[in-house]
């Protein structure tokens, strides 16, 4: 099972801050989530690109331990559970949640 947050800041933000604040999501969910096992973040695309997309947007990929381990009942309690982390940890970011194939498709 996996999850795609989608990780948004202010336009005029650098590379640098960008990724920072990306090194900070990951942390945060890797230490507070046992039910994530892997997090992989993508930050900005190239312009020539399909789809393009400026350094203000992330794109996280986690990949889920089995159903029967987590401590929540739904994927929408832990998704609640994420958002709330998120907030409480991660200052000036807006963030969005999809199944990675739908991410692909918005």
């Amino acid at each position: 099972m996996s999850l795609s947050p989608q990780v948004w800041r202010l336009p005029s933000i650098s590379r640098e801050r960008s990724n920072e604040i990306s090194t900070l999501v990951e942390r945060v969910l890797k230490e507070k989530f046992p039910e994530i096992d892997t997090v992989i973040s993508r930050t900005g695309r190239a312009e020539i690109a399909t789809d393009p997309m400026g350094v203000q947007i992330s794109d996280t990929y986690l990949m889920l331990a089995p159903r029967e381990t987590s401590r929540y009942k739904s994927k929408e309690a832990l998704v609640e559970a994420i958002d709330r982390a998120m907030k409480e940890n991660v200052a000036g970011t807006i963030f969005s949640y999809y199944q990675p194939i739908k991410l692909r498709v918005s």
